[in-house]
């Protein structure tokens, strides 16, 4: 599959830099518990952007979660049921769309088609191992896994993961050695309670299910979940109303000993791994862009934050590209003086900046291609850059 990462017979060292993460001092080495990361077949496909989930990579196709707009249907079913929207697939070689059902004679128009969401569905897709998982709420006030075969289209209820206790758009997931991770982003709904920030192993066959980490505080959210080989890591953070981020750091679970460690105590807005070379890299707010060698622990700044322009930034890597996104800054902060998203090489240098506005929200992407969702039409139809042509490709490809 292309879509998977298969890095075998790896086995790399991250030194934990605790404490000492916080000195601010360059090409130093942390000496500490080393982590030892091995390699597993993996489909986590932590290359997308945690916050918009609406695309997932399968086989040779980009599985979409589509607005009823997109395709001319009503938005209510007879029942009065608002629609979510349909289910899509993009041909990964013609890049053509089309919907995931494969009923005789269906229009595509209304509650009988097979791709057919309606609103008790959640806002983002998932694909692990050949299934596509969402989040359902059920009329019991319980939120429920739900599991689609791409193959058959047969779609199948797993288990509860919890009371329907805000929106769904704040649920997320994430999958390691066939167990999902289940976490909510509530502290930035709120942020002048106390809330309680989880994250929560499920195994996918049903046989058990166990708290990993928790932390109570105002505007407590945990969030960023990206697994690489059989760690799961993390970012915890607490938004409030007077401080809209306080970063309480980079960690990381291990699937083998079933421990969390600190990766690093710095104020960490996002981060990625680049398994092959061995790099860590995370994105420290008003500070920039940091690579941590993982076998002796070293870390430099590699890129500085601009001021009003990267102060906080989302970051992906794709195996060759570092991808950087300040949209981030709207969220946490004030608008940028100019929407960007950067290109560099794994050194930090900018290589091409990507026409980008507000009108775009990136997912990021694989290998193959970078995508982005618009928000200024109610269809909020997907736009594609071939990563072949990522240094010279100023314009998006919109798909209808």
């Amino acid at each position: 599959m292309r879509n998977k990462k298969r890095w075998l017979g790896l086995a790399l060292s991250v030194f934990i830099a605790g404490a000492a993460a916080g000195c601010g001092s360059e090409n130093v080495v942390h000496r500490g518990e080393p982590l030892s990361i091995i390699d597993t077949q993996s489909d986590s496909q932590s290359y997308w952007s945690t916050t918009q989930h609406k695309i997932a990579k399968g086989e040779q196709v980009y599985y979409l979660l589509e607005s009823p707009l997109a395709y001319g249907s009503s938005s209510a079913t007879p029942s009065g049921a608002a629609c979510k929207g349909y289910l899509s697939y993009i041909d990964e070689m013609t890049m053509n769309k089309h919907v995931l059902c494969n009923k005789e004679g269906c229009t595509h128009r209304d509650v009988d088609c097979m791709a057919y969401l309606d609103s008790t569905y959640g806002n983002s897709i998932y694909y692990y191992e050949g299934n596509l998982y969402l989040y359902r709420r059920m009329s019991d006030n319980q939120v429920y896994l739900y599991k689609i075969d791409t193959k058959t289209y047969q779609s199948d209820r797993l288990f509860s993961v919890g009371e329907a206790d805000n929106e769904l758009g704040n649920l997320h997931m994430a999958f390691c050695k066939g167990s999902v991770y289940v976490y909510r982003r509530e502290g930035s709904a709120d942020g002048i309670n106390e809330d309680t920030a989880a994250l929560q192993r499920y195994a996918l066959d049903g046989s058990g299910q166990e708290m990993i980490y928790t932390h109570t505080a105002i505007g407590a959210e945990v969030c960023g979940v990206k697994v690489y080989g059989d760690k799961v890591f993390f970012l915890d953070w607490e938004v409030t109303k007077d401080n809209p981020v306080k970063y309480k750091g980079l960690f990381v679970y291990d699937t083998s000993t079933g421990t969390v460690q600190t990766v690093s105590s710095k104020n960490v807005c996002d981060y990625t791994v680049d398994v092959e070379h061995q790099n860590l890299y995370y994105y420290v707010a008003e500070e920039g862009l940091y690579r941590q060698q993982l076998q002796d622990g070293t870390y430099k700044k590699v890129y500085a934050a601009q001021k009003g322009q990267t102060e906080l930034c989302r970051i992906s890597y794709d195996g060759t590209y570092l991808y950087m996104d300040n949209k981030m800054q709207v969220a946490y902060r004030e608008e940028p003086k100019e929407y960007a998203l950067y290109v560099c090489d794994a050194d930090g240098n900018v290589l091409t900046t990507m026409n980008y506005t507000k009108d775009l929200s990136v997912c990021f992407g694989d290998a193959a291609y970078l995508f982005a969702t618009e928000n200024n039409t109610v269809a909020r139809r997907i736009a594609y850059i071939k990563k072949s042509e990522i240094l010279t490709q100023k314009e998006w490809t919109v798909i209808y």
